[in-house]
């Protein structure tokens, strides 16, 4: 078996000529990965890994080199404001390799189901490598799924540490119909989802089957409110605009339309709110929503394109579920959704970031504990917390 790398920012061409059918995951898939890579405004270097047995590719990891990612995220929340001593933050500013792919919440090998186990051993064999010749002091697994059994065996096994990185949220479409959804809750929450659909009534909702985000509604290109209301939520929630560049959502639209789902809310010929989402096999991946914080949500735009509307989509297109990752989880688990946990994976590839990790961990562990008790899924130390009736 052997292992080459794509670090090409053409990775989409190469990605698809090597490794066409083993990516199962929306965001592996060269389309998402392309687009990301050249209009997110981030400082990312492709280092992908593909793994081949007799010329023929059997397994693709997508992974980054990124400097103040890994490195700054674990620096800060271990010291926060003594972060900024002098060796700490030359620390922070280290590249890491990064196994994860770009702003999907998902960090997993791409494979078929033979011979798994020595897939993940050569490739996390290899990873050692590439930290070596780059000089990388971390590498990482953002996001694990706790689903994903044998790769978390094989990373403990290759000397990998783990920490809770909190619950992503999933809704499973078990129903038949929206009315079906409605009389499996509670009857208090039931009322609750009637009650918001009610008052949505002044609301119109669309979704968008254009060619290009560059057609013109009230007076503007489409995109362009779109990247507003998304700066606009961002801002609100994080205290910072969005990462994309003006250029990512239509190029977006142009390579992968007919995996996109785009849903908009108006009112008074305004667009209020919207969810975007991409279909890959049977499952939904709601991965950006916005919406207009300059008046207020009477009419729950909100929730109406984040969930009904996109349930009701769901079940006239067969989906099996609608991935909704992490945040906002009581909202959340209020409309149905379940919990799956995710872990960080890190390993330390020279003495002082040993040292570090060796510090960093058990501070972490009691870090996650207090962030998620609420919410944590139950097979992590805290109980999930029940949604209220």
């Amino acid at each position: 078996m052997k292992v080459f790398e794509i670090s090409s920012h053409d990775s989409a061409r190469l990605i698809r000529q090597q490794v066409n059918g083993l990516v199962k995951n929306c965001f592996s898939d060269p389309n998402w990965l392309s687009v990301f890579e050249a209009h997110s405004g981030l400082a990312i270097a492709p280092c992908h890994q593909v793994a081949s047995s007799n010329g023929t590719p059997i397994a693709f990891l997508p992974a980054y080199v990124k400097s103040e990612s890994l490195c700054g995220t674990l620096r800060d929340r271990l010291l926060g404001r003594y972060s900024s001593v002098p060796v700490f933050k030359r620390w922070g500013r280290q590249n890491a390799l990064v196994c994860s792919s770009p702003w999907g919440f998902y960090s997993g090998i791409e494979c078929g189901p033979e011979d798994r186990s020595d897939v993940f051993n050569t490739l996390l064999s290899h990873i050692d490598q590439v930290a070596h010749n780059r000089g990388l002091c971390l590498s990482g697994f953002t996001f694990v799924p706790e689903s994903s059994h044998e790769l978390r065996t094989q990373l403990r096994a290759n000397g990998y540490k783990a920490l809770p990185a909190g619950p992503t949220a999933i809704l499973e479409l078990k129903w038949k119909s929206f009315d079906d959804y409605i009389a499996k809750f509670p009857r208090n929450r039931g009322r609750n989802v009637i009650r918001e659909r009610k008052k949505a009534k002044r609301l119109s909702f669309e979704w968008v089957e254009d060619d290009s985000l560059e057609k013109q509604y009230f007076g503007r290109p489409l995109h362009r409110v779109l990247m507003e209301l998304y700066n606009s939520t961002q801002y609100k929630h994080y205290g910072r605009e969005s990462i994309l560049n003006d250029s990512f959502l239509p190029e977006l639209w142009r390579v992968d339309k007919r995996n996109l789902r785009l849903c908009i809310a108006i009112l008074d010929r305004r667009i209020v709110s919207f969810m975007l989402m991409r279909v890959f096999g049977s499952m939904a991946h709601a991965f950006m929503l916005g919406r207009d914080y300059s008046i207020a949500d009477d009419f729950y735009s909100y929730f109406n394109v984040a969930y009904y509307e996109a349930i009701i989509r769901g079940i006239d297109e067969g989906w099996h579920a609608i991935d909704y990752q992490p945040g906002a989880l009581e909202a959340k688990l209020m409309r149905g959704c379940r919990l799956e946990n995710l872990y960080l994976y890190v390993k330390a590839h020279n003495l002082f970031s040993r040292a570090f990790l060796q510090l960093y961990f058990p501070v972490a562990g009691k870090y996650f504990h207090d962030k998620y008790a609420d919410f944590t899924a139950p097979s992590l130390t805290a109980p999930c917390k029940p949604p209220r009736p």
